[in-house]
């Protein structure tokens, strides 16, 4: 608990008196603490910090606070990390102005997608498919579909709602 605080006087969100008596501050606190508590990761705890400050820094309305929380529980440390150097390889390809469908894109740099992961986490290539696949499940990242070359990798792409997630919650690895 006490990186949580740390994490939570770290910055620009004062508590004050009025903060403290308003009944959506103490719901959002509560539900911040239970995913702390059940947390052991120090940076998914500083990043659940994040989280509450980012909805008195008017960044997130209640309804968006909830739904990112939420998302960020269900996702382990690694997987917020896999899906974040997956979000960088994006933002670089799309400087390519050629003509691509997102799978063509996506095809550029998969192997070194791949690689990286391999080298950052020690995460091989069957193994990172299985927790793409796993991943999908909280709307952050999307397998492509559709295209006539489909592969059984879960080459894809992260999602408005990661980029949103990242809005709020970026850690180093």
């Amino acid at each position: 608990m006490r990186t949580f605080f740390e994490q939570l006087a770290n910055g620009d969100v004062e508590l004050t008196e009025d903060l403290i008596k308003d009944d959506g501050f103490l719901h959002a606190y509560f539900a911040t603490v239970n995913y702390v508590l059940l947390n052991r990761s120090k940076l998914k705890i500083k990043a659940f910090a994040e989280i509450l400050k980012s909805l008195y820094r008017d960044q997130l309305n209640m309804d968006e606070f909830e739904e990112i929380e939420q998302i960020f529980n269900e996702l382990s440390e690694r997987e917020f990390l896999i899906l974040s150097v997956k979000y960088e390889f994006e933002k670089h390809a799309a400087s390519d102005t050629r003509e691509l469908n997102p799978a063509q894109r996506t095809s550029t740099y998969w192997a070194d997608f791949k690689n990286e992961i391999k080298n950052k986490f020690g995460i091989e290539a069957d193994e990172l498919n299985s927790m793409l696949l796993r991943v999908q499940r909280t709307g952050c990242y999307n397998r492509h579909k559709g295209y006539w070359d489909e592969s059984n990798e879960e080459e894809g792409n992260t999602t408005p709602i990661f980029a949103r997630l990242r809005t709020v919650v970026s850690f180093e690895q």
